[in-house]
């Protein structure tokens, strides 16, 4: 099984470096069923595996010149300040059950994963029905500045905190809609956006970490940015209609097995 999971640690690597984004929602459950870690741990090693990846891969992007750093800037603090919040205040104080409906118990995860799905349809639309937006446009509206793009990022920041993910498969839509970049300079971007957002997240969470999976952790690291660069070397010969179609099937990938998971987990509570 280990071996199975490592072999997966390129996947990781490759959808990261592919989309900027589903190093988190892969790398978790690898560990969890695969290595046989508990969620808890496998949260944070999730981010430190997912940061050190990303690290690498912006590093790539940058030079090829397909990474925004004012954005980046710009987008970066509104989502670690609300991460932070979301994660220490606001989801600590909801209970574990939330309402009873005859034999059904609506909780605060079955919500969490509620927002999640509707969430990533949202994005999904928005990836299919979203016109390609002209360099004219980015340019007007990267440098701008408002109350707008301080909300859009604190809520991009408090739905990765919610879903307990590292957003990025949230954070590259916002991207190519708030500050309209085309999804290959928002593929770098996010990149940097995740290395910061998973290196604050990880020394959050430090707690977790136990020393006898520090070999496991740096094997899974590098093995995944192998798989990034081979990730970030297929973002750079596919063309951005095609990449762009190709990260809403990614995504309606997840939505789809998400959803029937969570029918599957609700219906067997009910019985």
């Amino acid at each position: 099984m280990m071996i199975i999971a490592y072999i997966l640690a390129i996947l990781i690597g490759v959808v990261l470096g592919l989309f900027g984004a589903g190093g988190s929602i892969l790398s978790f459950p690898i560990l969890v069923y695969f290595m046989e870690i508990s969620p808890e741990q496998a949260s944070v090693y999730s981010l430190i595996v997912v940061g050190i990846s990303a690290i690498a891969g912006s590093i790539k992007y940058i030079k090829n010149k397909e990474v925004d750093i004012h954005v980046s800037i710009l987008f970066s603090l509104p989502v670690i300040i609300s991460f932070y919040l979301t994660k220490q205040f606001l989801l600590s104080n909801i209970p574990h059950n939330i309402l009873s409906i005859g034999n059904y118990m609506i909780t605060k995860n079955a919500l969490i994963m509620l927002l999640f799905i509707i969430v990533l349809s949202i994005v999904i639309y928005k990836i299919f029905y979203t016109n390609t937006i002209s360099n004219e446009k980015v340019t007007k509206h990267k440098n701008m500045f408002s109350f707008k793009y301080i909300l859009y990022s604190s809520m991009v920041g408090a739905i990765a905190a919610a879903i307990g993910a590292g957003g990025g498969f949230i954070i590259v839509p916002a991207l190519m809609s708030i500050f309209y970049l085309p999804i290959k300079k928002a593929t770098g971007t996010s990149l940097i956006i995740i290395s910061i957002n998973a290196i604050i997240g990880s020394m959050l969470n430090f707690k977790f970490f136990a020393n006898e999976h520090i070999i496991m952790i740096i094997l899974f690291s590098i093995i995944s940015i192998i798989g990034i660069f081979i990730g970030a070397y297929l973002h750079k010969i596919i063309l951005s209609s095609a990449l762009k179609r190709y990260y809403g099937y990614f995504l309606l990938l997840i939505l789809i097995s998400t959803t029937i998971t969570e029918i599957y987990k609700n219906y067997q509570s009910i019985k």
